[in-house]
């Protein structure tokens, strides 16, 4: 089960990779966890162009569960969010974790910059 602190310990690496000011967007308003390039992209599953993206990465959740080794062919052809993934059983997380990974998947998906959805994940979670 992921946990909070696991989480947190997996998102500050991964945006540390990529960087505070990379923003995740393919100009489509399309988001997936894995890059177009991947055959498990959803777009390439359903052979649909406008779904590929140009990005060498998935969205910032999808990088998490990469890097936790939880990146499955369920959730790497998935186009559902975070929480819908845990509700159906794909992925198993505290509430806290859970909270954690719906805010910054959240703010990345409305063109923030991981650093600043990283940033917005840690003071929702400091809220609670």
């Amino acid at each position: 089960m992921l946990t909070l602190e696991t989480v947190i310990k997996a998102a500050k690496e991964v945006v540390s990779a990529r960087g505070y000011d990379f923003t995740y967007g393919d100009g489509y308003s399309y988001c997936a966890y894995v890059p177009g390039t991947d055959p498990r992209h959803p777009g390439q599953q359903r052979a649909h162009p406008l779904l590929l993206t140009v990005q060498e990465c998935g969205c910032v959740v999808g990088e998490i569960l990469k890097s936790l080794g939880l990146l499955t062919d369920e959730i790497a052809s998935s186009t559902d969010t975070i929480s819908s993934l845990i509700e159906k059983g794909y992925v198993d997380a505290t509430a806290d974790a859970s909270k954690f990974l719906q805010d910054i998947q959240k703010m990345q998906d409305q063109g923030s910059p991981w650093g600043v959805a990283l940033g917005e994940a840690f003071m929702t979670i400091n809220r609670l």
